[in-house]
């Protein structure tokens, strides 16, 4: 912080406690005199002094590691409750790693908490070693979460120990299923339906899914209204952002089958 910034903020924490003039130099380990000149602009803040100022003026309670990692999983940008759900079970041995390491304050997390924690739960998470993906996955919200607490919580010149940390994404290689193994599983999805509305029901389910790669929760809050004459089936993805998904003739005769069938006033395309 600027040196006026800093002396602004410890005025307003000062109101904010109710503290004297005399108390507040008191907590900063200051004479009262020193304070007051300090605050009426006539002696220059030394950096041992802004040092203090900024360490006093660390997030109290609210900004513990626990609270911290908290108001990062539910802020704005984590909407959805299984991400958040997610982001818990990701942090959580974070936290407990951290503890262990007598860190309370997220403002004291170094670099080498961050790849001493990463190293040991790539050895054992729950009794085995993490694959390359879910270590990325790991490394991703440990580094989120502390930039997290750059932007928000610490204080300006704050060394942010995540941006050493390096993130690479792993290669992936999607296999698609062949018309032979896709053939099957619409058979088995048919013995299984025992009236042809299910059975349709069934067919439009496993054909969309494939054929637009949705997710299962794309799939059941999407309306009949969101599929557009075009073939263009709207859907709500992930982190509330709506996409467009382009279906195949054969998925959309699907669809229209399926629809022929019900009898119902749901604007859902699909029901259970």
């Amino acid at each position: 912080m600027a040196t006026d910034r800093l002396l602004e903020a410890l005025r307003a924490r000062q109101e904010q406690e109710g503290l004297s003039l005399r108390s507040l130099a008191g907590e900063l380990g200051l004479s009262h005199v020193l304070l007051s000149l300090l605050f009426r602009g006539e002696r220059t803040l030394s950096k041992d002094v802004a040092q203090r100022i900024q360490v006093y003026l660390r997030p109290r309670a609210s900004a513990s590691l626990a609270a911290s990692i908290e108001g990062f999983i539910t802020s704005n940008v984590h909407r959805s409750p299984k991400t958040q759900e997610t982001l818990r079970n990701r942090l959580e041995p974070f936290a407990a790693y951290l503890a262990a390491s007598a860190v309370t304050s997220p403002l004291d997390v170094t670099f080498e908490h961050l790849d001493g924690y990463l190293k040991a739960i790539a050895k054992d998470r729950r009794g085995k070693a993490l694959s390359t993906a879910s270590m990325f996955d790991f490394t991703k919200d440990v580094r989120a979460f502390v930039h997290y607490v750059a932007e928000n919580l610490a204080p300006e010149g704050w060394s942010n120990p995540a941006r050493r940390l390096k993130l690479i994404k792993p290669a992936v290689t999607i296999h698609p299923l062949s018309p032979t193994q896709v053939g099957v599983l619409l058979g088995v999805a048919d013995s299984y339906a025992p009236t042809e509305p299910l059975k349709a029901r069934n067919r439009m389910l496993l054909y969309v899914l494939l054929d637009g790669a949705l997710r299962i929760s794309e799939l059941l809050t999407a309306t009949r209204y969101q599929l557009g004459e075009d073939g263009i089936l709207r859907v709500m993805g992930k982190g509330g952002k709506e996409r467009e998904v382009a279906l195949s003739p054969k998925t959309l005769d699907a669809i229209a089958a399926y629809m022929a069938l019900r009898t119902d006033r749901s604007p859902y395309l699909l029901v259970t």
